[in-house]
Formats: structure tokens, sequence, C-alpha cells
């Protein structure tokens, strides 16, 4: 049986503490908000607690009730593990999402603007118990969290710095698949591929920029990748497989479309990549993060295809992340990148300047952040907004979270 996890999934116990803390405030942020107009309902309390009204239900919502709770199941399910043993770990983490939900719909029976229903607390609790569940069984004491272990080190180097790389990684699949809700259907099949057929086609515009963006970020995932790899060779034949099936996956996964653009960006990069996979880890890494640099600030100036509208700068952080899991997946989309250089400067920075180094890039980020939602308010469809530049600065100290130990992979490349 596998050793009790105390380092779940590899991050330190201060970052799996704040990172705990941080969602359960966006819970409560995104549940209550806009936090006005408390008042108590017509016909009193009781009559509006966890009033369901079937009707108006639509399975958005319901997914969205469910997988918003499924991070803070497996978070919790983290934090206490080291303290308890799993199974009651598991259960405690069960008990405090259904708890926080109860609670919440307490509230929202007091606001207007909110909806208390029975169906979102047994939602939440579904997703409590999936995500306390899956940290169990994928890091916990199971067959599958040995065999995921055992595959994690003999695949990747060890320490908290690979570790972050690993969460960078996923966190770029988030930001490409959320609402992660597939459909085998032909007519959303035919859907996932469409953006492919009207650009060969010539019945849509092909669109450089967006291309870009893939073709760096490619690039600099996957020389965040191979920097990971205990073998070159294997880490980019991995690599390569792990791009082609986030792309596939792409055209039944609702709401989202497999692009021309996605395609020949990716394809060039990973053909880039296989050119340059020999080169120094420490190049191939510095190299990674210029290209993160570049996909974000392309991404950022980049104007919508379908609006010539500007928009005020919003101040209210999260104000238009919280109506669907989608809107979610926008913040995923700019935490990835800043997490990412994070990784390359904590990676090419020496341990005894790693302090000065995360505080100065504390305000590079946020400068650098809050520049491009500045240049976004001449940019029609664009919306500026403080939550990206909150969100960089969270993302770039996550980076530096955990011990000072860091283990990286030998300079020696295998041919």
């Amino acid at each position: 049986m596998p050793a009790r996890s105390d380092e779940f999934p590899g991050i330190s116990k201060v970052a799996i503490g704040f990172f705990s803390l941080l969602y359960l405030v966006v819970l409560v942020y995104g549940t209550l908000y806009p936090y006005q107009g408390w008042r108590v309902p017509e016909g009193g309390f009781l009559r509006n607690f966890l009033e369901t009204e079937m009707s108006s239900l639509s399975a958005t919502d319901m997914i969205t009730n469910v997988l918003i709770y499924i991070p803070a199941g497996s978070l919790w399910a983290a934090f206490l593990a080291p303290r308890i043993r799993w199974p009651a770990a598991v259960l405690l983490a069960i008990v405090l999402g259904a708890g926080l939900s109860f609670s919440l719909e307490v509230m929202q029976v007091f606001l207007p603007a909110r909806t208390s229903a029975l169906s979102d607390l047994i939602l939440n609790v579904l997703g409590s118990v999936m995500g306390a569940g899956a940290a169990f069984f994928i890091f916990g004491q199971s067959r599958l969290g040995l065999w995921l272990h055992n595959f994690r080190n003999n695949t990747f180097v060890s320490g908290t710095l690979a570790n972050i790389g690993l969460i960078v990684l996923g966190l770029w699949v988030l930001s490409q698949l959320s609402p992660l809700v597939p459909s085998i259907s032909i007519s959303n099949l035919r859907e996932g591929f469409k953006p492919v057929w009207f650009s060969v086609t010539g019945q849509s515009s092909f669109i450089a920029s967006q291309s870009v963006v893939y073709f760096c970020s490619v690039i600099g995932l996957g020389g965040i990748f191979l920097s990971l790899s205990h073998s070159r060779r294997v880490g980019l034949i991995l690599f390569n497989l792990f791009v082609i099936a986030v792309l596939l996956l792409k055209v039944p996964i609702l709401s989202r479309q497999l692009s021309l653009e996605a395609l020949l960006g990716c394809a060039s990069a990973l053909i880039v990549l296989t050119l340059v996979h020999r080169i120094p880890s420490r190049l191939l890494v510095a190299c990674a993060g210029c290209f993160l640099l570049t996909s974000f600030i392309v991404a950022a100036l980049r104007g919508s295809d379908f609006s010539v509208q500007t928009f005020a700068f919003n101040w209210i952080p999260f104000k238009g992340h919280m109506q669907s899991i989608v809107d979610f997946a926008d913040i995923l989309a700019s935490s990835w990148v800043f997490l990412g250089l994070g990784y390359v400067a904590r990676y090419l920075s020496p341990p005894s300047k790693a302090l000065g180094v995360a505080g100065v890039g504390v305000l590079l980020v946020g400068g650098l952040a809050a520049l491009m939602e500045y240049m976004q308010l001449g940019i029609p469809g664009r919306v500026p907004d403080v939550t990206d530049v909150v969100i960089a600065i969270a993302a770039w100290s996550f980076a530096w979270m955990g011990g000072a130990r860091v283990t990286r992979a030998s300079e020696k490349v295998d041919r």
C-alpha cells in the first residue's frame, strides 16, 4: 500500500492551505454576489428556504453546481489528509462542503437577487463527494493512487517545483476543456468540427493571432514538460500525445470547438519542439518563459471578431466570472500562464535569491497585467477587468510556495 500522502499533491501544506482558503473565499464571494438588498423575504424565512422550482432548472446550472464544489472537496481532503487518516479526511471534507453549501443557501434567502434551492444543496454536496472521493482514489491509499504515484515518479523529476509545472499543464487543460461536459451526439460532434470546415472552405476568415497564441502557448508548455521529464525522448512523445488528446477532446465538449487556428498553431509548435528538444534545460526553460509571455501579450491585445463595442474598466473582482462554469474558465485561462512564468523564474533563480526574485516578480507581473487591462480599454470586444490582475499576482505567488528543495532534470540530454 502507498504511504500516507503528506505531500498531496506534491505541494507543501502551506500552499494547499492557502489555496483551500482562497477557493473558499471565491465560493462565498460568487454565491452571495452582489451582496445588496438584504431583507426578510415575503412569507417569511421558512416559506422561501430551499424552495425548488423544477421548471427553472437547466442542465448548465446543474452541472455548474456540481463542478464548482469538486475542487473544494479535493482541496479540503488534501488539507486534512496529512493530519488525519484518509477516510476521516474524505468524510470531513464532505461534511464541510455540505455545511458550507447549507449556510450559503440560508443566506441566499435574504438576498433578492439570489434563489435558495434544494437542488443546489444536493448538487453541491454531490460535487463535494466527487471531489473528496477523487482525492482519495488518486492520491490516497488505493491501487489507482499507487499506480499514479509510480507513474509520476518514473516519468518526471521529483520536488515541489516539478509538481508546480504539472499543475500548470493541468490548468491549461482545464482552460481548454471547461466546462468538461461531453456530448457524443452527432449534432454536437458536427458543431465541434465546424470551425475547421468553415476556415478550409473560406466561409470564415483565418485568425492569425489566435494561431500565434496556440503556437507560443504549446511551445511554452512543451518546454516546461520536457524540463520535468527524466527522458527528453519519452517526454517529447508524451507531450505530443498530450496535446493531440486535448485538441481531440475539444470536439465532444459542450461549448468547445476545434479550430484550424488551433490545429496549425499546435502542429507548428510540436515540430519546433521536436527540433530543439535536445538543448540544455536552462535554455529550454528560458525560451519557454519567453513564449509564455508572448502568448499572454498577444492574447490580451487581440480584438473581438464579433463586437465593435468597447467597455469601461471593471473594478469589482470576479464580477464577470461568477455566472457560469464557462465564465470561470476565463480565470483558468489567465492563471496557468502566470503560474508557468512563476515556474520558469523559480527554475532559473538561485535558491539564495528566490525571495527577492519572487518579490520583484509580484510587482512586474501585477504591472504587466494592469498594463494589458488598461490597453484593452480601446480594443473592441474586450472587457478590462481587475480580476485578471488579481489572478496574475495570485498565480505567480503560488509558484513560489513550498519548501526550498527543488529538483531539476539533469542537464544531460538523452539522444
